[in-house]
C-alpha cells in the first residue's frame, strides 16, 4: 500500500549499514491533528510512523533534515515481522521510502543538486534480494 505522510521528524537521523554492507536510516515522524469538539476546545491527536530510507535516499535524508524538521514520506507501507531470540513473534508496520521532501509550509529552502550515483533499487515483495522480510 502506498502512502504519504507528512509531519516533524521525532529525532535526527542516524546513518547506519546492514551487515551486507547497505545504508539505511530510520526516521520517526510525528503527525499531529488539532480538531475542535463539542465543546469548541482544541484537541491533539498525535500518530507515530517509522520510515526506513535505504542507500542513496538514506545519505541525502541523513544529511539533509534535523530533528524537529517537517517532511512529507511517499512510501509502501508494510508489516515488519522476526523473531526474538526468546523466540517470540514481533511485528511492526514500516514505510519504506520511495521519496523524502522537506515541507515548504513554514520554512524556505534551496536546492543544492547532487551528482546521481546508480539508481535506487527497488524491489518487489518477493524480491530475494530485499534486505528485510515482508508478510503479504
Amino acid at each position: 500500500m502506498n502512502v504519504t505522510v507528512i509531519g516533524n521528524l521525532c529525532a535526527a537521523p542516524h546513518l547506519d549499514t546492514t551487515p551486507s554492507g547497505v545504508t539505511f536510516t530510520e526516521l520517526r515522524i510525528a503527525e499531529n491533528r488539532r480538531t475542535r469538539d463539542r465543546a469548541g476546545e482544541w484537541q491533539t491527536d498525535t500518530s507515530f510512523y517509522t520510515v526506513v530510507c535505504w542507500r542513496d535516499l538514506a545519505d541525502r535524508v541523513s544529511r539533509s533534515v534535523a530533528k524537529g524538521d517537517r517532511i512529507s514520506v511517499t512510501g509502501r507501507m508494510f508489516e515488519d515481522t522476526w523473531t526474538t531470540d526468546t523466540g517470540a513473534r514481533r511485528s511492526r508496520m514500516l514505510i519504506e521510502a520511495h521519496d523524502v521532501g522537506i515541507s515548504l509550509r513554514f520554512v524556505t529552502a534551496r536546492i543544492n543538486r547532487t551528482p546521481a550515483t546508480e539508481p535506487d533499487l527497488v524491489y518487489g515483495p518477493f524480491d530475494p534480494r530485499r534486505p528485510f522480510e515482508v508478510n503479504t
